[in-house]
């Protein structure tokens, strides 16, 4: 073979080799065999494919049926509290907000719970009831008897129908209330309960 001919072979194969050792080639070439073996594999049964299972909204739609408004849209937020200047609340005397909720509202987290200093061993719950009867309904189904005798600013998110996971949506209107317990809330303490939820 003439030296002019092995010259440029020799050059076009240095060539190749410099391209080939180079990190961003070298990261291509070993993603494409990489797919192409695992590709060949998953056709011949040799690998098992990782599964997916259908969240509540994608089992919806795949099912031919409307997402329903609770899943996706804009929040609010519930504020709950004490007037500037009050009288103060004996055990077991409840506190009404004036706070309703509609019909098809969804209760979210996190619930906050803020509050000035307080009685030794003074709790408050707030739950849901009638807003005309005043009956209630739950309770504790925003927030479990939570102490209140120190000044503090905390998530809280204990009421029944907000743990666990659990997808609530309110059957009918209600109103926000609240229950003291453990030792009568002092006059003018400050309390203050956030509670989000996304409308009907």
């Amino acid at each position: 073979m003439k030296l002019t001919y092995l010259i440029p072979a020799l050059v076009a194969i240095a060539l190749v080799a410099f391209a080939l050792f180079q990190p961003t080639v070298l990261k291509a070439v070993g993603e494409r065999v990489h797919d192409a073996l695992f590709s060949h594999m998953a056709r011949s049964g040799l690998v098992l494919g990782m599964a997916e299972i259908n969240g509540r909204a994608a089992a919806e739609v795949a099912a031919g049926r409307k997402v329903l408004p609770d899943t996706q849209g804009e929040s609010a937020r519930a504020v709950c509290e004490m007037p500037l200047v009050h009288a103060g609340a004996a055990i077991d005397d409840t506190i009404g907000f004036g706070v309703i909720l509609k019909k098809g509202t969804r209760l979210l987290c996190p619930v906050t719970l803020s509050n000035g200093a307080g009685t030794a061993a003074s709790t408050l719950a707030v739950g849901l009831r009638h807003p005309v009867t005043k009956v209630a309904i739950d309770a504790t189904a925003i927030l479990a008897a939570t102490a209140i005798n120190a000044a503090q600013t905390v998530q809280a998110n204990t009421g029944t129908k907000v743990t666990a996971g659990q997808r609530y949506v309110l059957d009918q209107d209600a109103e926000i209330y609240g229950t003291v317990a453990g030792a009568a809330v002092p006059a003018n303490q400050a309390i203050r309960v956030e509670v989000p939820y996304i409308s009907a």
